[in-house]
């Protein structure tokens, strides 16, 4: 991959992507729909504040937020970014894990999740392409979804849309064994050919900060018209009226969330730098 050097009067520049889904396609989960009510809002909002901000932004809801959409959107920001331009991901909706052959992130032997329209995206998946990003270029990823099934016996009930009680962004265990043994052969495939890759060529994770809905012991809520932890992350962003770096945004999303639902701030790769400037400016 080429090299772009920044001039002087070339501004660092941010580009966005943006995934909200309010539902599946039932024929890759088992015939589990996925039904929620506010992720492709929470996508819509990310999206207005990442423009605001003045990143050039990618917006993918619902049938169109895809697998092999969101890796024609990451591949074609790979091509543009060059160092100092940020790279903001956000993504609402169920968060899944899914057995990993090779060995997996977790001390279970998995992959966490994302569940788009037509199949699970995989964390390693992710990871691979963001280790691929020109050196110097900032990651932000905000995570509204829920990862751990370790709580679901503790967690308020995943009721249906039509009780009007909100859904937890969790993709349920059962599901998950289904959609894993109806794509076996696919998903084993995936994580072999995700591991020769990063065998064959290691990288280091670039300088990343994440923003997750809640801590890997809670589950994330739906929301009517908004996530909790998106319409919190809202509140606190104040319309770009705040100022502070991204420990001091995390303490105030904290502050006003329940216990039940904590949000989470870890990094990833030499972070330091960007974990002491301000959130989503390019």
């Amino acid at each position: 991959m080429a090299t772009t050097t920044l001039t002087t009067d070339q501004p660092p520049k941010g580009l966005s992507i943006h995934l909200g889904l309010n539902g599946v396609d039932p024929q890759h989960y088992g015939g589990w729909d996925g039904a929620l009510a506010g992720a492709e809002n929470d996508a819509r909002a990310m999206a207005a504040l990442a423009d605001d901000q003045g990143l050039q932004s990618t917006l993918l809801q619902g049938r169109r937020a895809t697998r092999a959409a969101l890796l024609t959107a990451l591949r074609a920001g790979l091509k543009r970014l060059a160092p100092a331009d940020l790279l903001f991901i956000s993504f609402s909706g169920f968060g899944g894990r899914m057995p990993n052959v090779v060995g997996g992130e977790t001390v279970d032997r998995q992959s966490l999740s994302w569940c788009l329209h037509d199949g699970q995206w995989l964390e390693p998946e992710l990871w691979a392409l963001l280790r691929r990003v020109p050196a110097g270029v900032r990651v932000l990823l905000v995570i509204d979804s829920s990862h751990s099934g370790t709580v679901t016996r503790a967690a308020p009930p995943a009721l249906g849309a039509s009780t009007g009680a909100p859904r937890i962004k969790l993709m349920p265990t059962a599901v998950s064994l289904r959609t894993y043994t109806g794509h076996k052969a696919f998903y084993d495939k995936l994580h072999k050919d995700l591991a020769l890759a990063a065998a064959a060529a290691p990288a280091a994770d670039p300088p990343t900060v994440v923003l997750r809905g809640a801590q890997d012991n809670q589950v994330a809520m739906d929301g009517a018209a908004l996530g909790p932890f998106t319409a919190r992350l809202l509140a606190v962003w104040q319309a770009g009226g705040f100022q502070g770096d991204h420990v001091r945004f995390h303490k105030q999303l904290v502050a006003g969330m329940p216990t039940t639902q904590t949000a989470l701030l870890f990094t990833r790769g030499d972070a330091k730098t960007l974990l002491g400037q301000r959130p989503f400016t390019v």
